[in-house]
């Protein structure tokens, strides 16, 4: 299926702020679902009641999918994103959201990955659990096409991964950050139009959740839809929220063009 103006959009946050949940949340949606989902975290448990567990093969065969489950497809290598990219580039399939959890997991599998395939190549001279430039460079080049072959699928293509503290280079002080290898985490912003900080506001019964979706002195993020229709920041966003806001009400039941 072909989705008009289709989206992309990665959520980074530490663990517990409720990426998953932020993922989650489109259920029932029309404009958002049918969704499938590719989880490499095991992270499924906040979430349980919306999804439906589908294998690679049930997903080749065509599983019918519905708007009110989300279809779940268990990753366990590399192989498997190149099997569900494969199947979405070449079926007709009735998808209208792509959902990848978490990118910051799927780094660390893919630099596992070059170092097993650089021990391979150099056995003799490899260290067995350290990294070399050549792996990193791989890893790099993998992880970058990996991106942005989903994100240019005609699907809204939603990413998460973790945060991490570093020294931004650009501003000359520390920020949060998507937790990624490298240069990759300063290119992530490039690679997709919205870039969200997930952030966890006040305590007790007054807790809220915060997108922040413009930078700020200490968190990375970005908004490039026209005239930056998020704003600074979205109060317990859910999808349907974020979709409200970019497509307008109106366009809340219309069907994705096929």
């Amino acid at each position: 299926m072909n989705v008009k103006d289709p989206i992309n959009l990665m959520v980074y946050s530490p663990a517990g702020h409720g990426k998953t949940v932020l993922l989650g949340s489109g259920v029932g949606d029309a404009r958002i679902c049918p969704m499938l989902f590719l989880d490499f975290e095991s992270g499924k448990m906040s979430i349980k009641s919306k999804i439906r567990v589908v294998s690679l093969d049930q997903l080749k065969d065509g599983s019918k999918p519905t708007i009110n489950k989300i279809d779940v497809v268990e990753i366990h290598d590399w192989e498997d994103y190149e099997v569900v990219g494969d199947y979405l580039a070449s079926v007709e399939h009735p998808y209208k959201t792509i959902a990848i959890d978490s990118l910051s997991e799927v780094n660390y599998m893919n630099m596992e990955g070059a170092i097993e395939n650089g021990k391979r190549a150099r056995p003799s001279t490899h260290d067995a659990d350290i990294a070399e430039m050549q792996d990193y460079l791989r890893s790099y080049a993998q992880m970058r096409r990996l991106i942005r072959f989903y994100r240019d699928l005609p699907l809204h293509t939603i990413f998460s991964a973790s945060a991490e503290i570093v020294n931004d280079p650009g501003a000359k002080r520390e920020r949060m950050w998507p937790l990624l290898n490298g240069k990759l985490r300063f290119e992530v912003p490039g690679l997709v139009d919205i870039l969200g900080y997930l952030a966890v506001v006040g305590e007790g019964d007054e807790l809220e959740r915060w997108l922040l979706t413009q930078p700020t002195d200490t968190h990375e993020a970005k908004d490039r839809t026209e005239g930056g229709k998020l704003g600074s920041h979205i109060v317990n966003p859910t999808l349907p929220k974020i979709f409200d806001l970019i497509y307008g009400e109106e366009k809340k039941h219309a069907p994705a063009e096929s």
